[in-house]
């Protein structure tokens, strides 16, 4: 009964901003108390398969990754993308292609993936119970009924592709709000290419803190507290960045991760206290051109992780840094400008739209090609990573993967478009024939989930889906249905993979 209060209790309390200020020591404890989840996942889904390290500051799956696979002599150039994988394992995401996602993520040798999230709500209250009803009965035949968090479902697919694939998550969910999606960070790295490496912050903190039992500081969340930092600004955030190091040849890098807050609070209070702490001002119109009342918050977290850059290039050894991040800012926003202007050993990259739209036409019935806002970028110190390469202008190259064309079209031709153009512009969509069998195909396998999937409630197993009828026609709609229209175009895409896609960069090693 404690371990599942405990796990609860961690995410109802994990969130940020001034109104909902925690601790050094309330954050240490939830760390702890948020363990407890990576030891069950450990205990119930990976067993002795791989090796995990549950820290306070990191999770760490398939740890001795690294020292089985690892070639100091890597074959092929590191490959560093930025993912937002939104949401893989919640139940609003529930008709994610866990194998596409790991097909995509397989491109690369290391990516800095946002929105990676454990199980929540009544998946969370059925793991509990199915814990309590194993060790009650010993009856161990149940742990396969155990709803595994979808970062570990990308895992387990990842390493059928590369033994090697492992990850490193940040130690618990962080959200600007309680009722808000508690999100976690995570680096899948390659491990026969790229391995973690002590990251010298970390390993400042764990001394500091007289962490004794600490493994290998690898990685965790930065002090972004007085005395390291100018100000207490931990709680200016909404998720906190997360920060970790690696090694690949002779080239090592810090990466820092993030999650930048999209809507930013409307509270004068709150909008008057961010405004103060990353700008030095009271309000955000005195900030500069570009930045409003939507993008005042955003450009806040970015200014207060790129103080925190500043400072790791000025107190450690290591100057291959990069911030890597769902940033929620366009690059064309004037602000922009002056930001970079204030630290200006970084340097902004990637102008490429990044996210997806359901919509096949914008304004002036003009092709989208399915893509949209530009809000994924990464940020890098223009006085090192040499090892980058860089495009016309000096800058290092980013490159972004698209859903539309070679392996990742021919999976979506092969499993689940199903659409073809008619002449007719009142219905402009039909399904094909190939599609209509297609659609028969998928129907039969989500069928088949739906009847075989269990949950506990009041201590029985029973059906998780009462209606599965109904289950199947949303589903339906959801993927298929929803193809025929100009409106809901290429909405598909984010059911089954995401609503981002991923960049990438590379460097010699």
């Amino acid at each position: 009964m404690g371990s599942k209060l405990i796990i609860i209790l961690a995410f109802l309390t994990s969130y940020s901003f001034v109104a909902h200020a925690i601790s050094v020591e309330r954050e240490q404890e939830l760390n702890q108390e948020f363990k407890a989840y990576c030891d069950q996942v450990s205990k119930y889904v990976i067993k002795n398969r791989y090796s995990v390290t549950c820290d306070t500051d990191y999770h760490h799956y398939n740890s001795r990754a690294a020292l089985n696979h690892y070639n100091s002599n890597p074959d092929h150039d590191i490959k560093i993308a930025n993912y937002n994988l939104l949401h893989p394992g919640s139940n609003k995401n529930s008709y994610k292609d866990i194998a596409l996602v790991a097909q995509i993520i397989n491109e690369y040798d290391l990516v800095s993936a946002q929105e990676l999230i454990p199980r929540l709500g009544n998946d969370m209250r059925h793991n509990n119970d199915l814990v309590d009803m194993i060790e009650d009965t010993k009856n161990y035949d149940l742990e396969k009924l155990y709803k595994i968090p979808g970062y570990i479902l990308i895992l387990e697919e990842l390493r059928k592709l590369d033994p090697s694939w492992a990850l490193i998550t940040s130690p618990r969910g962080e959200a600007s709000s309680p009722s808000s999606v508690h999100e976690m960070l995570g680096f899948f790295y390659r491990a026969s290419i790229v391995r973690p490496k002590e990251t010298e912050h970390c390993s400042e903190l764990a001394t500091k803190n007289d962490r004794e039992d600490a493994n290998t500081s690898f990685a965790c969340y930065p002090l972004f507290r007085a005395p390291f930092f100018r100000v207490d600004a931990a709680d200016g955030f909404s998720r906190k960045p997360f920060v970790s190091s690696f090694e690949s040849g002779e080239y090592d890098f810090t990466i820092m991760n993030a999650h930048v807050i999209f809507t930013s609070p409307k509270d004068e209070e709150t909008m008057s206290w961010i405004s103060n702490l990353a700008f030095g001002v009271d309000d955000y119109s005195q900030v500069g051109t570009g930045v409003t009342k939507e993008t005042y918050a955003r450009f806040a977290e970015v200014r207060l992780t790129l103080e925190m850059l500043e400072i790791f290039s000025k107190n450690y050894k290591e100057q291959d840094l990069f911030f890597s991040a769902d940033m929620n800012l366009e690059s064309k926003i004037s602000y922009w400008q002056t930001l970079m202007g204030d630290f200006n050993s970084f340097t902004l990259i990637s102008e490429l739209p990044t996210s997806l739209t359901n919509y096949r036409y914008g304004r002036g019935d003009v092709e989208t090609n399915g893509f949209s806002s530009n809000y994924d970028h990464f940020i890098y110190n223009n006085k090192a990573n040499k090892n980058c390469i860089t495009d016309k202008s000096g800058k290092i190259e980013v490159t972004r993967q698209s859903y539309f064309e070679d392996h990742v079209d021919e999976w979506m031709r092969e499993n689940y478009l199903a659409r073809e153009e008619t002449s007719d512009a009142d219905e402009p969509y039909r399904f094909s024939s190939k599609g209509k069998k297609i659609m028969e195909r998928k129907l039969q396998e989500h069928r088949q989930f739906l009847e075989e999937s269990r949950i506990i409630v009041d201590g029985k197993i029973v059906a998780q889906f009462e209606d599965v009828e109904k289950e199947l026609e949303i589903y339906k709609r959801r993927v298929f249905d929803e193809q025929l229209s100009d409106f809901t175009y290429y909405k598909l895409y984010r059911e089954l993979i995401s609503d981002h896609f991923p960049i990438s960069i590379t460097c010699k090693n």
